[in-house]
């Protein structure tokens, strides 16, 4: 089996989020189901991922050059998670960060999250909101 495949976390996430772009308030569903398509049996390493405005990445700086700490899987992949939809996967013991590409506030309504790991038994969520300015609330 390859080895840095099992060395990954998949994230698996649906956010339903309300971004106010210009004054105006848009719910907004995020699938990670691109554009661009990802294809299933496939999957990517990327620096960082963005749908409907909204900036997906490992937490720190954006990688400017591989090896990248995220994947899109696009799931049909032996010994991955697969549920018929696209998901991002951190590199083993990485955290993922989002925000709106604008940097404009949201409110996150919802969200279906799953974890898988071939190593760890237990691990934990932790969200931490951020101020426009980086600061935790």
């Amino acid at each position: 089996m390859n080895q840095l495949l099992m060395e990954k976390r998949a994230l698996h996430l649906i956010l339903l989020l309300r971004i106010s772009i210009s004054g105006l308030c848009e719910t907004v569903t995020i699938t990670f189901d691109g554009p661009p398509p990802q294809p299933r049996g496939t999957a990517y390493a990327i620096p960082s991922y963005t749908e409907s405005g909204m900036l997906f990445k490992p937490f720190g700086p954006i990688d400017t050059a591989p090896p990248y700490r995220l994947t899109r899987n696009g799931g049909g992949i032996e010994f991955s998670p697969d549920n018929g939809t696209a998901y991002l996967q951190t590199a083993f013991g990485d955290s993922l960060e989002f925000y709106a590409v604008d940097r404009s506030p949201f409110d996150l309504i919802t969200v279906d999250l799953s974890r898988y790991s071939l190593f760890t038994g237990h691990s934990y969520l932790q969200w931490l909101p951020r101020r426009p300015n980086h600061g935790v609330n």
